[in-house]
């Protein structure tokens, strides 16, 4: 079920709105299909602030703000794990067929 409905904000205008309590939560749009558009990214948004947290960085121990279950490494780490995997996969790494 949503958290968030398009209702028209005006003559020929629509807005998104939180069903909760009713308040406006993006700009006017002139027509129902980009206000609906916008209605799913503030969804999203709303989806994946709520599953982040802070979490211990499973590598260096460092807290950081986790983005959800599948998010255990701080941003340097993953950056350092991204480059140790390109060298490893380079070409000239690879055996002689």
């Amino acid at each position: 079920m949503s958290a968030f409905d398009v209702k028209r904000a005006g003559h020929h205008r629509y807005s998104v709105y939180r069903k909760a309590d009713g308040a406006r939560v993006s700009g006017e749009y002139s027509q129902f299909s980009l206000a609906d558009a916008a209605r799913l990214r503030i969804e999203r948004e709303s989806t994946r602030r709520a599953k982040s947290r802070a979490r211990d960085c499973m590598t260096c121990g460092t807290t950081f703000m986790s983005e959800g279950a599948h998010n255990r490494m701080c941003d340097p780490c993953r950056t350092r794990a991204g480059r140790l995997d390109a060298q490893i996969m380079a070409p000239a790494a690879w055996p002689e067929w």
